[in-house]
């Protein structure tokens, strides 16, 4: 839901691709009155990799807490 994403952090994002193993994860709102879903976003493990300086794929081990601290992602 929206209202998840909102107060998801990047490592819970991350961790959430890694648990079903996907790079990407689109981003749906359904309209409450139409039921009409629209795509608001897409999350992209190397996209966020790129931007944080890390190295991020599904396959590998979890990335650190380290990692992502020291790259400044909130947990």
């Amino acid at each position: 839901m929206m209202e998840d994403l909102l107060t998801a952090r990047v490592g819970d994002i991350i961790a959430t691709l890694r648990q079903v193993n996907r790079q990407h994860a689109l981003v749906l709102e359904i309209d409450p009155e139409t039921e009409i879903p629209a795509v608001r976003g897409l999350f992209s493990l190397s996209e966020i990799g790129l931007r944080l300086g890390l190295n991020i794929s599904p396959s590998r081990q979890p990335t650190t807490y380290a990692e992502l601290e020291k790259a400044g992602v909130a947990l």
